[in-house]
């Protein structure tokens, strides 16, 4: 009817040239007062607010000086349901004639908060550690990256293993998952434990790994639960002795083949 931004009509509230209230649904002015302004209110910018994130991009600002500036009252802001994303979190609006007329001021505002400048510090000594413990894998013809979060890499990052035993576990680890059979064959119970040790364990049952588990599998619904828990238990104790062996068996040529690589450059 007016030809008038939201922002004008807003502005134009703020400052009491008209009256007016806002609530979830909107912003409520009379006509007539709106009629009576209307030059003064045309007068006013059209963008009044802006997104956060647009803000901080436009000027260049980071996040802690566009939040301290928040936190002074320099801007005023206020928050909306996100445009993108209705069930995200919301979205922050904040005053762009604030935030220009105090443009210097939030520059002068630290970059980062006390809490981004530890985080940036943890992940700059986490990247140099990952630099430093990755090889270069002739049979893969890549470089080979320490896992984020794996227990070795912590364990050294923590001082709780020397970086050059870290690196070398490392080097075990990639070869014994990638270049050995070990994957495929860790669970390949009948090949790591002989017939009378299976025998034993199954009291006297089976000699069979995969003739013991068939049995279970057909029989277990018609086990009390204590029976089926012993049996868990025991099919449990086979397979930790089986990947043990498994692990062991692959381990030593998982350091042959990486001696001979020469990225190991001798036994351990």
């Amino acid at each position: 009817m007016f030809d008038l931004s939201y922002d004008q009509v807003f502005q134009a509230v703020s400052l009491g040239i008209i009256r007016g209230y806002e609530n979830g649904r909107g912003l409520f002015v009379k006509p007539e007062d709106v009629s009576e302004k209307i030059s003064m209110i045309r007068s006013l910018p059209k963008k009044f607010w802006i997104y956060k994130t647009h803000a901080m991009k436009e000027y260049c600002l980071s996040r802690n000086q566009i939040e301290t500036a928040m936190a002074f009252s320099l801007v005023r802001f206020k928050r909306v349901k996100n445009p993108h994303y209705s069930t995200g979190s919301g979205a922050t609006l904040v005053a762009l004639p604030d935030v220009e007329s105090n443009l210097k001021t939030i520059r002068s505002f630290p970059k980062y908060s006390a809490k981004e400048l530890a985080k940036k510090h943890e992940y700059n000594v986490r990247r140099k550690l990952r630099n430093s413990l990755s090889f270069y894998c002739p049979r893969c013809m890549k470089k080979i990256r320490a896992p984020r979060g794996s227990r070795v890499f912590e364990e050294a990052l923590y001082g709780y293993k020397e970086l050059e035993d870290a690196r070398t576990i490392l080097v075990l680890l990639h070869y014994r998952h990638m270049h050995t059979d070990y994957r495929k064959e860790a669970h390949n119970v009948d090949r790591w434990l002989k017939p009378e040790e299976i025998n034993i364990l199954t009291n006297g049952l089976f000699k069979s790994f995969d003739a013991f588990i068939k049995w279970y599998e057909d029989n277990k619904y018609d086990m009390l639960s204590f029976e089926r828990e012993t049996w868990i238990e025991t099919i449990r104790a086979i397979n930790r002795t089986a990947q043990e062996r498994a692990k062991k068996h692959y381990s030593q040529i998982a350091l042959e083949l990486a001696v001979h690589d020469d990225l190991l450059k001798e036994q351990i």
